[in-house]
């Protein structure tokens, strides 16, 4: 199988972002990304030996200490769906 062209994975990971967070908040967050020099693999490296029972919980108990009130009713999120491309 041929991996997919940058340009494939750019358009599927910014569609992705949009589908998820809205224009405005992709936007945002890549210019933090691009602003901050952040680099997800270094960051990464800081929780892989983290065991997924612990995101879990630490999880949970960040949405209880911090529940999800919107300021204004919002409306329902569509279904996001990013996986990969099917073959043409």
């Amino acid at each position: 199988m041929t991996p997919p062209a940058t340009l494939e994975i750019m358009d599927r990971g910014i569609r992705c972002l949009v589908d998820s967070m809205g224009a405005t908040d992709t936007e945002r967050f890549i210019s933090v990304l691009l602003r901050e020099r952040f680099d997800y693999t270094l960051w990464r490296r800081h929780f892989d030996d983290v065991p997924a029972d612990d995101w879990n919980h630490a999880a949970a108990k960040h949405a209880r200490v911090h529940p999800f009130r919107p300021k204004k009713p919002q409306r329902p999120l569509p279904v996001l769906s990013c996986s990969p491309a099917s073959p043409s």
